[in-house]
């Protein structure tokens, strides 16, 4: 039987990666180890704010007649209040007034509307009328920016560790067959924002080389400075395309709530259409639920976001400084504006004092303190997938024919090593800082 195969060559080469199912797994049970700390994975553990999912859900059913929705085809524009709702909660927290329902597209989770995204504003390897075949990925990042992207398109991937490295790879790297950048702003997993003058960049190289600007917004509530959200609100209008989701608003990964919004109509429309041709539109039932929670109960993404805040300062506290055990964390200008959902801690000098990798660190402190932790791997482009290396004339980046996978010459010798913790999920945030820095002394002294 496995001696057929029908699967196309470009996609076969794609199954190599199999970091999406080695991190959600396959079939999930969905239970937890109460015993262990949770600094893994970027969940919300919604009973933790609040905030009763099943309670709410009831409320929803019992409130609106749903039995025509479940048998009969939605349109492709969705439920119109929950894109009303959608386009209004985005122009508040962007301070616009781009958006109304026309512009907002349903999807299935931010995943999905990634993917939307990239297939609406880059064009497939070897598509001959469109040059524009290549994502241009500053990395560290999301951990499956990466593996989305690669299955549809060429991918530029290059190092920044901090807003001006941002700018300056993307200045360095564009040419004229990048169709796009992709930005997760607040960052996921360093947690820089960006200041006025990295938003006058990226417009202006957007516009000189005629690229869109995709943005991940979904820890838009989250920064320790709500103010630097605004400034996304002066990126080009025409050309940026928000991307946001329900995951860490209400903390509902598994109803698989995104959407895409574009000022621009033609974006919109053209989005809207690939959509359609996958599933004529996310399911409308789940759809109509993320509207009754924006219309019933628009203060909870709020209240889940000032509780991650005051998680992360308070594990922050408890940490104290790290850096006579060679672990350093982001500089002050960024680490009192940046997305609280995470913290990034970099091991450089721990790992070489101890001559451990950063799997054996998080084995250890899984193993003796009960600690989850997430590596940076995860952050970066697979491993499995034979990468090239990008090309430099006295005329810029140069591309060759059907590259798919390239990295900056620096890709591989300047990666920093880090551990993301995360705290959407772990409410004992004294118990679980104060394991934390047990690991950190007794791993630093030669515990194994």
């Amino acid at each position: 039987m496995n001696s057929v195969s029908i699967v196309n060559r470009a996609l076969k080469y794609y199954l190599q990666d199999e970091s999406l199912r080695k991190f959600y797994g396959g079939y999930r049970d969905f239970s937890s180890d109460t015993g262990k700390y949770f600094l893994g994975i970027g969940e919300i553990a919604g009973d933790d704010f609040d905030f009763n999912v099943r309670t709410l859900y009831e409320e929803f059913l019992d409130s609106v007649a749903i039995t025509e929705r479940m048998t009969k085809y939605s349109g492709t524009m969705g439920d119109q209040e929950t894109n009303s709702l959608m386009a209004g909660h985005l122009n508040e927290s962007l301070g616009v007034n781009w958006f109304s329902d026309s512009n907002i597209i349903n999807c299935d989770g931010g995943q999905n509307a990634l993917s939307l995204a990239l297939r609406t504003c880059i064009a497939p390897i070897g598509t001959p009328e469109e040059p524009r075949q290549y994502l241009l990925l500053p990395t560290p990042c999301y951990p499956y920016f990466p593996t989305i992207s690669s299955t549809y398109i060429g991918m530029v991937a290059f190092l920044a560790y901090s807003p001006d490295e941002l700018i300056d790879g993307l200045r360095k790297n564009i040419n004229e067959r990048i169709g796009g950048f992709l930005l997760n702003i607040p960052h996921n997993p360093l947690g820089y924002v960006l200041e006025k003058r990295h938003v006058k960049s990226i417009n202006d190289l957007a516009r000189a080389n005629n690229c869109a600007v995709i943005v991940d917004l979904v820890y838009h509530q989250t920064p320790l400075d709500p103010l630097c959200i605004k400034l996304l609100g002066k990126l080009d209008p025409d050309r940026t395309v928000f991307l946001d989701s329900f995951s860490k608003k209400y903390g509902l990964p598994g109803l698989r709530i995104g959407f895409v919004a574009s000022a621009n109509p033609e974006t919109a429309v053209a989005i809207r259409s690939i959509k359609a041709g996958e599933s004529i539109s996310a399911s409308l039932v789940k759809m109509m639920f993320a509207g009754y929670l924006l219309r019933r109960y628009p203060e909870v993404p709020q209240r889940i976001a000032e509780t991650i805040k005051n998680r992360f300062r308070a594990f922050l506290n408890g940490l104290g400084d790290l850096s006579a055990y060679g672990i350093t964390m982001m500089p002050p200008e960024i680490l009192t504006k940046q997305n609280a959902f995470y913290l990034s801690l970099f091991m450089e000098k721990f790992l070489e004092a101890t001559g451990l990798s950063i799997f054996d660190f998080i084995r250890i402190a899984n193993e003796k303190f009960d600690l989850i932790l997430t590596p940076d791997v995860r952050m970066y482009p697979p491993d499995k997938f034979p990468g090239q290396p990008l090309n430099y004339t006295a005329h810029g980046p140069v591309l060759e024919a059907n590259q798919r996978l390239v990295f900056t010459p620096d890709y591989n010798t300047e990666k920093r090593p880090f551990i993301r913790l995360s705290f959407g999920a772990e409410s004992r945030i004294k118990e679980a800082a104060d394991k934390f820095l047990q690991a950190v002394k007794a791993i630093y002294s030669g515990e194994r």
